[in-house]
């Protein structure tokens, strides 16, 4: 029997299409940076004609300083118009790697899209555990809260079994917290669960309608 391909989880999904636009955009900017330096060393041929026209005015005739054939400012103007009137080497890698970048910025914006409330599942795989742990702290804390009130109230009673102390005011004391922390750990315990976060009706029609 042919065992069942495991099909790979959401943020797995989610690294690889993230993977192939990192790429594919590290790609396009390798391809540009070689098509500037096409064009700036198309540029700094230019101006190296220019200072070829100052330094070597022998080798230029007329007013417009046209190359004389055959010299060394003949070949830089060659070289320099065939680099203008043709296209940049480049700029066909260029357009394609464009396009491929393109292809997986839409892919991986579409999977984010579809996927969504998937990659929420996904995230929130472990809350219905969660709370339970909660629940149970919950109620190791009420525990201890109530342990922590039984020592103040037995510092009170023997305060008041003292006679020294019995009828002086202000003469032993507690944290004020407790009574608060005790009152909100019970109303946590008895009131409903923690709820799962998740998209709101509003986003929910918001995702709904940029997939129709």
């Amino acid at each position: 029997m042919t065992a069942t391909k495991k099909r790979p989880s959401i943020s797995t999904e989610l690294e690889g299409l993230t993977d192939e636009r990192w790429k594919a955009h590290a790609k396009v900017r390798a391809i540009r940076e070689q098509a500037s330096q096409y064009d700036a060393e198309t540029e700094q041929l230019r101006a190296e004609y220019s200072a070829h026209v100052r330094a070597h005015p022998e080798q230029y005739e007329g007013g417009d300083k046209r190359p004389r054939e055959g010299t060394e400012a003949a070949q830089l103007r060659d070289e320099i118009r065939a680099r203008r009137e043709s296209e940049n080497p480049h700029q066909r890698e260029l357009d394609k790697a464009q396009a491929a970048f393109r292809d997986a910025d839409v892919a991986l914006a579409a999977f984010k899209r579809d996927r969504c409330r998937d990659r929420m599942a996904e995230a929130t795989a472990g809350h219905d555990a969660l709370v339970q742990e909660l629940a149970e702290a919950k109620l190791r804390e009420i525990a201890a809260l109530r342990a922590l009130m039984q020592e103040a109230n037995a510092v009170r009673e023997i305060a008041i079994d003292t006679e020294e102390l019995a009828r002086v005011r202000h003469v032993w004391a507690q944290d004020p917290r407790l009574s608060d922390w005790l009152s909100a750990a019970v109303a946590m315990r008895d009131g409903d669960p923690l709820a799962r976060p998740g998209l709101t009706d509003f986003g929910i029609y918001n995702l709904e309608r940029a997939s129709d």
